[in-house]
Formats: C-alpha cells, sequence, structure tokens
C-alpha cells in the first residue's frame, strides 16, 4: 500500500529479479530546504546456494561505515544495516541509508494474504448458477529476497526514517 502523493516507478522483471522504487514527497530540513529521498524495494527470486546475507553485501559492501541494527521482529530471517556515508549528499549532512534484508520462502498457502474476498451473486435455487472466479495471485515456489532501502541524508534522517519505519511495519505484507 503506497500513498497516492508517491511517485511509484515499476521495473520489468529481469535476471530474476524485480524493483519499485518510491519518491515520496520532499521533506523539509531544519534550514526549510526541501530535499528528496527514495525508497527502493527489490524483490529477487534466489538460488539455490545463495544466502540473504551474500545478497544483501552486494549492497552495502561498497560502504565502510555500516552496522547491523535491530530493527524489526515482523520477520523471522531479517538483517538490518544502518549505513552512514559522509562522502554522499555532502551539503545536506551526508548520506543516512537503511538496507533491510527480508527471506521468506513460500508459505503453505500462497497468496493467501493477498486474496481479495468475493461476495457471490445470489441466485435461484431451481436453476444452474455460473460464476467467474477472481484473479488469483500467486509466487514463485523458491524463496525469495527482499531488499528494501531507504536512500536519505542527515538533515532528514528522524522524518524520514520514521516514514520508511511505517512503510515497513505497516503498509509492506511480504509472503
Amino acid at each position: 500500500m503506497v500513498d497516492s502523493t508517491w511517485e511509484l516507478s515499476i521495473y520489468d522483471y529481469a535476471k530474476r529479479q524485480g524493483v519499485f522504487i518510491i519518491n515520496p514527497p520532499t521533506l523539509k530540513n531544519k534550514k526549510g530546504k526541501e530535499i528528496h529521498y527514495t525508497i527502493a524495494l527489490l524483490m529477487k527470486v534466489a538460488d539455490n546456494n545463495e544466502t540473504l546475507e551474500n545478497y544483501l553485501s552486494i549492497f552495502v559492501s561498497k560502504y565502510p561505515d555500516k552496522k547491523k541494527i535491530p530493527f524489526s521482529d515482523k520477520y523471522d530471517k531479517l538483517i538490518a544495516y544502518e549505513i552512514h556515508d559522509k562522502t554522499m549528499y555532502q551539503d545536506i549532512g551526508g548520506g543516512h541509508l537503511y538496507m533491510i534484508g527480508v527471506e521468506r520462502k513460500m508459505p503453505d498457502y500462497p497468496g493467501l494474504l493477498l486474496e481479495s474476498p468475493v461476495t457471490l451473486p445470489k441466485g435461484t435455487s431451481d436453476q444452474v448458477n455460473y460464476y467467474t472466479a477472481s484473479d488469483s495471485k500467486n509466487r514463485f515456489k523458491e524463496k525469495i529476497f527482499y531488499a528494501i532501502m531507504l536512500d536519505g541524508c542527515e538533515d532528514i534522517n528522524e522524518q524520514s526514517f520514521a516514514i520508511f519505519k511505517t512503510l515497513f511495519d505497516k503498509q509492506i505484507i511480504i509472503e
């Protein structure tokens, strides 16, 4: 679920990966400057020998100032990093990023959390009634890695992190 004022870019599925980039409205720093930040969601169908830790290292290994942090207990296989990079966004406090990784295997009843309830129309008992099935939502049978990244800066970190945390905790369903 994404706020209708947010810009959402959805990229083609390629190389076993799909990508969404979210651009929420700008936030103002203490000086009143409007600052952009982005949230990226990457979903990758994992190879058999691939681990969540290795997948995340593709993104975080280039940052020397990173640390694992507690972030959420919403999912059992979750890794979170907080990243500082003073070489980025130097005029607005430096880069302050978060990378959250989640690993999910196919649930016992895939798609159930995402299904829409349907009320069947009432028919008459003396006739045969035909109903059209609704679209079914499904998922890959393999495990999927999700990488969710907040790309922001120090000047708006408190505000952007609060939005990012709410998005993760209340608006994203990962099945």
